[in-house]
C-alpha cells in the first residue's frame, strides 16, 4: 500500500485520491490522463475542484456536531447562523469563512454586471445588449456550481477550499 504523499496516509493502490487528505494517487491519476482522450471537460471540472483538503486538520467529533452549520454557510444570508451560533467550531466556522467569501463575491459580481449592463443599455445596440445578457446568465450559472460542490462538502464532512476564493479569510 502507498503513502500519501502529503499526508502520509496509507491507502489502496487503485484509490484515485487519497482517502484522509484528497491528494491525487500519482499512479492512477496519471493513467487516467494519458487515457483520456476526448474527456477534455471532464479532466478539466476535476483538476477545477481539485482543491486544497484541509479535512485532516478537523476534530471528527466537531465534524458531526457542526455538518448542518457548515451546510448553512452556503445559503446566503444564513451564513449567519454559523458564525453567530458556532463560534467554537472550527470545522463551522471554516465553512461559514468560505461561504461568507462566496456571498461578497456574489455580490460584486451581481454589482459589477448590473453596472455593465447599464452602460451596454446606454449604448442601445440590441445585437451586443443580447450578447452581454446571454453571457452573463451562463456565467451566473458559476456560483450555483460553487453553492452545489460547498454543500456536497460540507454534508461530506470535507473542509476543500473553493476554486479560486477559496484561499481568502475573513474570519479566523
Amino acid at each position: 500500500m502507498p503513502l500519501c504523499s502529503k499526508c502520509g496516509a496509507q491507502y489502496d493502490d487503485s484509490a484515485n485520491f487519497c482517502p484522509n487528505c484528497g491528494t491525487a494517487n500519482p499512479r492512477t491519476y496519471r493513467n487516467q490522463e494519458s487515457g483520456s482522450q476526448g474527456r477534455g471537460a471532464q479532466n478539466f471540472f476535476n483538476s477545477f475542484f481539485n482543491t486544497h483538503d484541509t479535512t485532516a486538520d478537523y476534530d471528527k467529533a466537531d465534524i458531526e456536531k457542526n455538518q448542518l452549520m457548515a451546510i448553512l454557510s452556503y445559503l446566503g444570508i444564513l451564513v449567519l447562523i454559523p458564525i453567530l451560533a458556532a463560534k467554537d467550531s472550527k470545522f463551522a466556522r471554516y465553512h461559514a469563512n468560505q461561504g461568507l467569501i462566496l456571498l461578497v463575491a456574489e455580490a460584486i459580481w451581481v454589482a459589477a454586471t448590473r453596472l455593465i449592463s447599464f452602460i451596454v443599455g446606454l449604448l442601445n445596440i440590441g445585437l451586443l445588449s443580447f450578447l452581454f445578457g446571454v453571457v452573463v446568465w451562463l456565467l451566473s450559472l458559476v456560483p450555483l456550481v460553487f453553492v452545489i460542490f460547498s454543500i456536497y462538502n460540507a454534508a461530506a464532512g470535507k473542509a476543500r477550499e473553493l476554486p479560486f476564493i477559496g484561499k481568502f479569510r475573513i474570519i479566523q
